[in-house]
């Protein structure tokens, strides 16, 4: 992994890569049987909210606030574990997240209350976190280590019928963003030597790089509601910045242009007027939100104690 990649990542890599290597990676590529019964199921309807993982109360967990900052509440609140990379269902009612507390990460879905928390990948011996869900709400994108390198994989929400979309042995994929119209999927990959952002076709197809960089670090990719935009971070011009471009990689501009300050991993609004991103432009990562333009920021977490990061707007 680049330096650049791992000094952005240094505020998860407990989650991703302090667990045993010692799992087996000889594992099936799909499994027809859902992995979740019962209470992970249902749904608990939010509005107006945004997720995100924090240290706030020792460990890794994955909180939730209203959109201006206030009504913080602990979703997870797993003592002794780490929980990380939430991520709303298109209805707001469900949480998709990675939690290594049945001893490496796996992919856990909980409903948006914190109830229901229920594993979605234990079966396999592999690896699995960074998910994204499908606009119809009944598929998962995620990155997963089991068939030797980094790989995004599909599966049903429940668990059921997992399978390998990218197959690249070159290198590794993580952090999948779906289009909104459920076409395209975007992520980062290193397998043409250094980070970039590529789409394909949910079904693994027309694999692009759309970033093209030589040195710099391309990441977190996220599409605007529309599906006309992708906001991702960038350290093309020094330090790791909110960028934005056009789908088929034109039209790049810098945000938040920042030569104090590292932002990364954004996040749109529903409606599209708003980028919510992590920073340490106040000391310490928060939680920042903006305008599409890369005005009127603002920190919605304003956290001296721990650091909070990877915000996930509810739809």
């Amino acid at each position: 992994m680049r330096k650049n990649k791992a000094m952005i990542l240094v505020l998860i890599l407990p989650l991703l890569f302090g667990l045993s290597l010692a799992c087996s990676l000889l594992v099936p590529k799909a499994a027809d049987d859902p992995a979740i019964e019962g209470p992970a199921s249902e749904e608990v309807l939010v509005e107006n909210k945004i997720a995100f993982q924090s240290k706030r109360d020792g460990k890794w967990d994955i909180f939730m606030m209203d959109t201006d900052g206030s009504g913080v509440v602990n979703l997870t609140n797993n003592p002794g574990f780490d929980d990380g990379f939430p991520c709303f269902s298109p209805t707001g009612g469900r949480i998709a997240y990675s939690s290594n507390r049945d001893g490496k990460s796996d992919i856990f879905m909980m409903a948006a209350d914190g109830s229901g928390q229920a594993n979605a990948t234990k079966k396999f011996g592999s690896r699995d976190h960074e998910s994204a869900f499908c606009p119809q709400g009944k598929k998962v994108v995620f990155s997963s280590d089991r068939d030797g390198s980094w790989d995004l994989f599909i599966m049903n929400f429940d668990g059921s019928q997992q399978e390998n979309l990218t197959n690249n042995d070159q290198g590794h994929d993580w952090e999948p963003a779906f289009c909104p119209q459920g076409k395209k999927v975007a992520f980062s990959s290193d397998r043409d030597g250094s980070w970039d952002v590529f789409i394909m076709n949910v079904d693994g197809s027309q694999q692009t790089n759309l970033t093209q960089s030589l040195d710099s670090v391309e990441e977190t990719p996220c599409f605007s509601p529309c599906g006309e935009i992708i906001a991702f971070t960038s350290n093309r011009d020094g330090n790791h910045d909110i960028f934005m471009m056009d789908t088929d990689g034109s039209g790049v501009v810098n945000l938040t242009n920042s030569s104090a300050s590292s932002d990364w991993g954004p996040s749109f609004s529903p409606d599209g007027t708003k980028i919510a991103f992590t920073s340490d432009r106040d000391g310490q990562w928060d939680i920042f939100m903006m305008d599409i333009d890369g005005s009127g920021v603002a920190n919605l977490t304003n956290n001296p104690h721990a650091p909070d990061s990877l915000p996930s707007f509810s739809p």
